[in-house]
């Protein structure tokens, strides 16, 4: 009697991951692509008593604007050094605005 129940309770537990292992089979994502663009140009420009910024909703590919005593620099992940290449305590943020 110990024999048949341990064998229905290995068939219970085979059948139920096997109901389940079907519906996982049938969960489908979808064919996703991250595709490399980013958008440029287009935008607009905004300005308060002190500060004056023209660009877009995205990012500048590349480059650095530079005004009086502001710097801003394009991309995610930009490096800005000064030209003696020294190293300054700055507050980040994006997009990365300086003040020398």
């Amino acid at each position: 009697m110990r024999q048949k129940g341990k064998l229905s309770t290995v068939m219970v537990i085979l059948v139920i991951s096997l109901l389940f292992a079907g519906t996982f089979a049938l969960a489908n994502g979808g064919n996703f692509t991250v595709d490399w663009w980013s958008v440029d140009s287009g935008g607009g420009g905004g300005s308060s008593s002190s500060y004056t910024l023209n660009g877009t909703a995205g990012q500048p590919d590349a480059g650095t604007l530079q005004g009086n005593l502001f710097t801003l620099s394009g991309g995610f992940w930009t490096v800005v050094l000064s030209q003696e290449a020294v190293v300054e305590e700055h507050f980040v943020y994006l997009p990365l605005v300086e003040k020398p």
